[in-house]
């Protein structure tokens, strides 16, 4: 199964800078885009995104999301974070359908976010190599 977990965070005036932490990408709403809808312009949001490492194994994704984000929660929203929520990006071949158990239903909730989900139909070896 090839998931992709990402932990977005967003707000007009956040500040990623002003959190403790690494995040994968990020940028702050004065920085000029590069690519995309904003290229050349500011982007006038801040924004953070965390990719879940592909090492976590599919049944630890939320705990280690909860783990790294909910001490850091308050540290989030001093810095301007408006919008916080899990976008989890599936690869699949012939059947989609995915179950949450209690215990991670309870971790996102900790994080107390949005989750969007999109599924992709691929091949069966798309499914195995997973996103890059």
């Amino acid at each position: 199964m090839a998931w992709k977990v990402t932990f977005e965070i967003y707000g007009e005036t956040y500040s990623p800078q002003k959190v403790n932490f690494k995040f994968t990408e990020e940028n702050e709403p004065n920085d000029i885009a590069t690519t995309g809808r904003n290229k050349g312009l500011k982007y006038g949001y801040g924004s953070s995104t965390y990719l879940v490492p592909k090492q976590i194994e599919r049944a630890k994704i939320f705990s280690h999301l909860a783990k790294i984000f909910v001490p850091i929660l308050k540290e989030l929203k001093d810095a301007g974070a408006e919008n916080l929520h899990i976008d989890i990006a599936r690869i699949y071949h012939l059947q989609c359908n995915e179950e949450l158990g209690i215990e991670e239903i309870s971790e996102i909730a900790k994080l107390n976010c949005a989750i969007s989900y999109s599924a992709y139909s691929g091949s069966q070896e798309d499914e195995m190599k997973g996103f890059d």
